[in-house]
């Protein structure tokens, strides 16, 4: 039996609740997904269980957006993410080094940044008291808050702490991807996922790939 995780992981969203209902998927005449309904509500971690070849990694797609159904609906809320591992892990960029290429699943942190340098250069070129400067000011601190909520300023910290936690060592850090065999590229993928702290995590058999210490 191949157990498969989906794993509420966002507890600031009490109100999030994924619901499935009636999924249905074909495959010619043959039936995968039979009228699948089920709710996961707030905090709650789902093993899901069964023989290969059920439909598990295709019911994850589903719900991860990579697979079309035949019937049924998934409803979340509108501000709910879904951060999918698929069994077989994903590619990395062979030309980053590890810290890059987990830095590389933050580009809309990256850009937020880049917008409040921009916001602050503005600032600097401007007249205090004029309504221009205001102007500026406003924009400026709605960035700077947006930035702090983001948790950028944790961000490396944040990183170290999860690398380490999933079995790498410093030193590993500047070492390329495609130093790494797979099982560790599946680290380096649950990583970048778990740092981007989605309010789904759909993990699929992620304990294939991890020491005692890491699960």
């Amino acid at each position: 039996m191949a157990v498969m995780v989906i794993f509420h992981a966002n507890f600031k969203e009490p109100s999030t609740v994924l619901q499935l209902e009636n999924i249905s998927l074909t495959f010619g005449e043959e039936t995968l997904l039979d009228n699948i309904s089920t709710i996961i509500n707030p905090g709650e971690r789902v093993g899901l269980v069964g023989p290969n070849g059920a439909g598990k990694s295709t019911l994850l797609k589903i719900i991860a957006g990579e697979l079309e159904h035949d019937g049924g609906n998934i409803t979340m809320s509108k501000t709910a993410t879904v951060g999918y591992l698929p069994q077989d892990g994903v590619d990395p960029d062979p030309d980053c080094t590890l810290q890059e290429e987990v830095e590389n699943a933050f580009g809309d942190l990256q850009d937020l940044e880049t917008k409040v340098q921009q916001a602050r250069e503005e600032v600097a070129q401007l007249e205090a008291g004029t309504t221009e400067y205001d102007q500026a000011m406003n924009r400026l601190g709605k960035l700077q808050d947006r930035l702090e909520q983001s948790g950028a300023y944790t961000l490396q910290s944040d990183i170290e702490k999860v690398l380490m936690g999933l079995g790498f060592d410093t030193n590993d850090f500047d070492r390329k991807t495609s130093e790494f065999s797979g099982g560790w590229l599946m680290r380096i993928a649950l990583a970048k996922l778990l740092l981007q702290r989605p309010t789904y995590l759909l993990l699929d058999e992620p304990t294939n790939h991890l020491d005692i210490e890491s699960l």
